[in-house]
């Protein structure tokens, strides 16, 4: 697992319930299993961004958030300006 380099991320993801911190783990996992793989991705840094996880470099932006609601889903929304 890719270690965390914010308590604050941290501390949300340990907020969610066991199951859905399991699934956005893997997420998240795969994330920056892309990034480290992509030369033309740079500078990833993982942050909270009103309250919510984020993955981002110059060029993208990654959320990554568990929305409560009817369908108790993972949301996630992916955010590029690469060419």
């Amino acid at each position: 697992m890719t270690p965390y380099k914010s308590s604050d991320v941290k501390e949300k993801f340990n907020i969610y319930p066991p199951e859905m911190k399991e699934k956005l783990l893997e997420l998240r996992e795969l994330v920056f299993d892309v990034a480290n793989s992509e030369k033309s991705i740079t500078d990833v840094e993982e942050t909270l961004k009103s309250g919510m996880n984020r993955v981002i470099s110059p060029k993208t932006e990654v959320l990554l958030e568990w929305i409560v609601n009817s369908l108790n889903r993972i949301n996630t929304h992916s955010i590029s300006t690469v060419k």
